[in-house]
């Protein structure tokens, strides 16, 4: 039987690799950021994928990202989803969504997950 170790799915550099690690638009301010709870991950187990998105107005008419051919990952069901807003006196008032994906790992080995893709009030992210 082999052990949770020798099961593990590395995910390192994945984060680098995101593609959606921040991109700020002038025009709207919008920011968007993925992360994953975990770079590493047995082949039994699941691992959040999560895409945020914030911007100074009220993020209206945003629908879930959508996500590229996941390959070695199986996507569970539809995204989470949760918005709030931040208020700071450095970076004034943020309105937050998050969707956020389980992922589950369909074969061992070290993958990248796609970038996901977002387009909102005519742009591309």
């Amino acid at each position: 039987m082999a052990t949770r170790s020798t099961r593990a799915i590395h995910l390192a550099g994945a984060l680098a690799v995101l593609c959606l690690a921040l991109l700020v638009s002038p025009a709207t301010a919008l920011e968007v950021e993925a992360s994953l709870e975990t770079t590493t991950v047995g082949i039994e187990d699941t691992v959040r994928y999560t895409v945020t998105m914030s911007d100074e107005r009220t993020l209206s008419g945003l629908s879930a990202p959508e996500l590229g051919t996941m390959g070695a990952f199986e996507v569970l069901g539809p995204p989470g989803f949760k918005q709030r807003v931040e208020m700071s006196s450095f970076r004034g008032t943020r309105f937050v969504t998050a969707y956020t994906w389980r992922l589950q790992p369909t074969k061992l080995g070290s993958h990248v997950i796609p970038p996901a893709t977002l387009r909102y009030q005519g742009r591309d992210y």
